[in-house]
């Protein structure tokens, strides 16, 4: 589905070389596990900043983890995901 949410949360890279993302949607908006979506920023210049694999899906939030090699910024609360750019 076309969904549109926003970053709550991020936890810079684990000792395990994951870094997490918190967002502001989940199952009621049709995610589920494996999902993966965009994180981007809109301003004076909208930017894409990497893919998220979603991991643990609750109704109304999400965590994902960056897919290595995607990461084109940092990411900050406040920026947006979607399932489509």
């Amino acid at each position: 589905p076309l969904v549109f949410g926003r970053v709550d949360d991020t936890e810079p890279k684990s000792k395990a070389g994951r870094e997490l993302v918190q967002i502001s949607i989940g199952s009621d908006d049709g995610l589920t596990q494996g999902t993966e979506l965009f994180v981007y920023r809109v301003g004076d210049r909208n930017k894409f900043l990497a893919k998220i694999k979603l991991e643990l899906v609750k109704p109304d939030q999400a965590v994902g983890v960056v897919i290595p090699g995607t990461k084109n910024g940092v990411i900050e609360k406040g920026d947006y995901v979607s399932t489509k750019l």
